[in-house]
């Protein structure tokens, strides 16, 4: 399994289009390299590539309709319902199961429900090489259910907008790669001099660039 981080920054981006924080301004003068929203695509045959995007649940949820007419000029595709029983398999033999891991609905919507399947992570599996994928950009904090989540994976691509939330979903001593993404726009971690970013990676995170490519 191939995966593309497409984005590794928070809503907005990096720099954010209305922020003058000190990391926004460095990114604007060219100091720090800019990130677009996070995203994820993975694929299993290196031909076709399947988004991973958590915020995306069903038609209803998301216009599909809409996203339909403008991807439809550009290729074939085919809707798949991210909380479907069991998962679904992928073309490139990946098989992908939803988990719910928070209840925080969108702002945007007239009637906000609680409701616990809002905010879902992605567990991908590669059949042919047995490769554990979880990509989990927004969490709230460490549970029994996302411990059972990262339960045999061999990379987390974590929440990094606040950096406590992400550090406390694993351990240091775990052997699964750690990958944080969906960076804040005021995050230290934007700037490999920190002190912030060093102290994440002696403690085994990686923050990496938008396009960075790894197999599993």
């Amino acid at each position: 399994m191939r995966v593309v981080l497409l984005g590794t920054a928070a809503s907005g981006g990096f720099p954010r289009w209305n922020c003058g924080c000190t990391p926004c301004a460095a990114a604007r003068d060219g100091k720090l390299p800019t990130r677009t929203q996070e995203a994820a695509a993975v694929t299993g045959n290196s031909r076709d590539h399947i988004p991973a995007v958590a915020g995306l649940r069903t038609p209803a949820h998301t216009g599909a309709g809409c996203a339909a007419d403008m991807v439809d000029r550009y290729a074939p595709w085919e809707w798949h319902d991210s909380l479907t029983a069991g998962g679904f398999v992928l073309s490139g033999g990946l098989v992908v199961t939803a988990h719910p891991v928070g209840a925080s609905a969108p702002a945007y919507l007239p009637r906000r429900a609680a409701d616990e399947c809002w905010v879902t992570a992605y567990r991908v599996e590669d059949l042919a090489t047995g490769g554990v994928l979880v990509y989990a950009p927004r969490l709230a904090g460490r549970d029994a259910k996302l411990d059972e989540l990262l339960a045999g994976a061999d990379c987390a691509v974590l929440d990094g907008t606040y950096v406590t939330t992400a550090d406390a979903a694993l351990s240091p001593s775990t052997r699964i790669r750690r990958v944080h993404t969906r960076l804040e726009d005021a995050s230290p971690l934007f700037d490999p001099a920190s002190a912030a970013r060093g102290q994440a990676v002696e403690a085994g995170i990686e923050v990496l660039s938008d396009g960075a490519e790894f197999v599993l």
